[in-house]
C-alpha cells in the first residue's frame, strides 16, 4: 500500500503555526497514485497539487469522485485530534481498501481552483457532476458512473466552540456521504480556502500543570519565609546577621591584589640593580689628564 502518513507526524508538531493565506488539503482514494504525492513540500502552491492531480486523474481509475469544499479554514482549524476524526481515519489508512492518502497542511490559494481537474473529469473520463448542499443534509445520487458527488460548504462562524462543533458534524456528514456510496472505487478530494483577515484567530497556547493544586508549594513557601521573617535578628548566627562578603568586595580585593603583585615585581627589579661605587667616582690618572688637554 502506497501511503503517507503525513497526519501524525503534523500532529506531533509542538505548536502548529498556520499562516493566513494558506489551508490545507486532502485526498484519500482507493486506486495506487505511485510517486504522484510523494516529495511534496509542506507548503505548496495549489498549481502545483493540480498538476498532480491531472497525472493522477489522466487513467481515469475512480467511479465515484467526491470534491468538498470548504472555504473560511486553516490548518488551526485540524490539528486537533478530535476536529475531524472520521477524516483522519480514512487519511491514516484504517480501512484496507484506502490505497493512496495525502495531506498537505500548508497550500497556497489559487484563483483557478480545482476548476482543471473538474474539466478534466468531465471531458476526458465521462463524469457526470451532481452538487450536494452541505447544510440540507440530503444524499440523494444519481444513478450515472462514473459520477463527481460535489460538496459545498459554507464559511463556518468565528467563535470557537460553535466552529469546532460544525466542522465535526461536517466531517461526519462526508463520511455517511462516503459511506453512502457502496462502492470501492472512489477518490475524496477535500479542498480549503484560507480564512479572512476578520476570521483568521492566532494559536491560543494552554498550557496543562502536573500538578492538580499548583498553589499547594506556594503556600509552603510563603509559611517557610514568614516563619524565617519573624525571628529575632538576635538570635542568628553571626555570619546570617551580617554581611562580610559582596560582589563588590571581591571585585575590589581581586583588582588590588593584582595591583600590589605589580608593584612588587616593579620594586623588586628596581632593588636589584648593582653599580659599583667606582662608576660614581672622578677619573685619576694618564688618561683623564690626556681627555682633559
Amino acid at each position: 500500500m502506497n501511503m503517507q502518513r503525513f497526519w501524525i507526524a503534523a500532529l506531533a508538531l509542538p505548536s502548529v503555526l498556520a499562516f493566513q493565506d494558506t489551508s490545507p488539503f486532502f485526498l484519500f482514494s482507493t486506486s495506487q497514485s505511485g510517486d504522484t504525492f510523494q516529495n511534496i513540500p509542506q507548503i505548496s502552491t495549489f498549481d502545483n497539487i493540480n498538476l498532480r492531480l491531472l497525472s493522477f486523474f489522466s487513467s481515469c481509475p475512480s467511479e465515484n469522485y467526491i470534491v468538498v469544499n470548504q472555504p473560511g479554514v486553516s490548518y488551526l482549524d485540524y490539528s486537533s485530534r478530535n476536529s475531524a476524526p472520521y477524516l483522519e481515519r480514512w487519511l491514516k489508512g484504517e480501512n484496507k481498501i484506502i490505497e493512496t492518502a495525502a495531506l498537505l497542511p500548508e497550500v497556497v490559494k489559487s484563483n483557478s481552483g480545482i476548476d482543471r481537474v473538474k474539466s478534466h473529469l468531465r471531458l476526458d473520463c465521462g463524469v457526470k457532476l451532481q452538487r450536494i448542499d452541505g447544510t440540507t443534509g440530503e444524499l440523494s445520487f444519481i444513478s450515472h458512473t462514473p459520477r463527481m458527488i460535489e460538496i459545498d460548504f459554507p464559511v463556518p462562524p468565528s467563535e470557537a466552540a460553535e466552529r469546532a462543533k460544525l466542522l465535526i458534524s461536517r466531517d461526519a456528514f462526508v463520511n455517511a456521504v462516503v459511506n453512502d456510496l457502496k462502492s470501492n472505487k472512489f477518490t475524496v478530494i477535500y479542498t480549503t480556502t484560507p480564512p479572512s483577515e476578520e476570521q483568521f484567530v492566532p494559536p491560543s497556547i494552554q498550557y496543562e500543570m502536573d500538578d492538580p493544586y499548583p498553589s499547594a508549594p506556594h503556600m509552603e513557601l510563603k509559611r517557610a519565609y514568614s516563619t524565617y521573617n519573624n525571628q529575632t535578628s538576635s538570635n542568628l548566627p553571626l555570619f546570617e546577621k551580617y554581611q562580610f562578603l559582596s560582589p563588590g568586595i571581591f571585585m575590589t580585593g581581586t583588582v588590588s591584589l593584582a595591583l600590589l603583585m605589580i608593584l612588587y615585581v616593579g620594586i623588586s627589579a628596581i632593588s636589584s640593580l648593582e653599580v659599583s661605587y667606582f662608576a660614581f667616582s672622578k677619573e685619576m690618572g694618564p688618561a683623564a689628564q690626556r681627555k682633559q688637554q
